[in-house]
C-alpha cells in the first residue's frame, strides 16, 4: 500500500498521514475546511497534487 500524505499548502501543516487511503475532502471537513496551524481556508486543487514513488527504505526518491 502506498502511504498517503495532505498537507497545508500556506504552512506545510500535516492534515493527515496514513497508509489508507482517505478521500481528501473528508480529510478538509474534519477540520471545517480551515487549516488549524494558520487558518487558510482549504480546498482541493487536483492541479496541485503531487505522486512521488517512495524507495523501499521509505524515502522518496
Amino acid at each position: 500500500m502506498m502511504p498517503q500524505k495532505v498537507v497545508c499548502s500556506n504552512c506545510k501543516h500535516m492534515l493527515y498521514c496514513g497508509d489508507e487511503l482517505v478521500n481528501p475532502e473528508e480529510i478538509l471537513s474534519k477540520y471545517n475546511r480551515i487549516c488549524p496551524n494558520c487558518n487558510k481556508p482549504l480546498k482541493l486543487s487536483p492541479e496541485r497534487v503531487e505522486v512521488k514513488r517512495i524507495q523501499n527504505d521509505g524515502f522518496s526518491e
